[in-house]
């Protein structure tokens, strides 16, 4: 990840809590199943269940979790070494097959929105216009040997209006 961010592991329990709410389940019945998985030591193993349904209902071969907004987009607080909103947050993560994922992070965003690596560097374009951030050296354009003489423009002859 660009300038040093983490990337932190999400926890089985935060994994296991989105595959349930994105399954339509309501609150209550996420805390419980969490809370009886916790208890049990079986959060893997309704984890794997909950994501083969999910796989079903979404028609997917393969599931991705992705961040929204995504981790390079986020303000990053480098001396807690927090995002905000936090990296590992239930309502910022959901399960997309890998190729929706793919599209959303290098093709197209969410619904009209740019993708998150073009919507990094159009941020960081906009810092460096408000000199948040120092701009990046342009190149000089190579000169290409014209001689350096005077050459006064022609002028075109003056037409009268009929």
């Amino acid at each position: 990840m660009s300038e040093d961010r983490p990337r932190p592991d999400i926890p089985l329990r935060v994994r296991l809590i989105v595959a349930l709410r994105q399954l339509g389940r309501d609150a209550e019945t996420v805390d419980l199943v969490v809370a009886i998985a916790t208890e049990q030591r079986i959060l893997g193993d309704e984890l794997k269940a909950a994501l083969e349904r999910l796989k079903k209902q979404l028609g997917a071969f393969e599931l991705e979790l992705h961040h929204r907004p995504a981790l390079i987009n986020r303000p990053y607080n480098p001396r807690t070494r927090e995002y905000t909103p936090p990296a590992n947050d239930c309502d910022c993560l959901i399960y997309l097959d890998e190729r929706d994922h793919f599209i959303e992070t290098h093709v197209r965003g969410f619904g009209a929105l740019r993708p998150d690596i073009m919507e990094r560097a159009h941020q960081r374009r906009m810092a460096e216009n408000r000199g948040e951030r120092p701009r990046r050296p342009k190149a000089k354009i190579q000169s290409r040997g014209f001689p350096k003489q005077y050459r006064p423009l022609r002028s075109r002859p003056f037409q009268r209006a009929p």
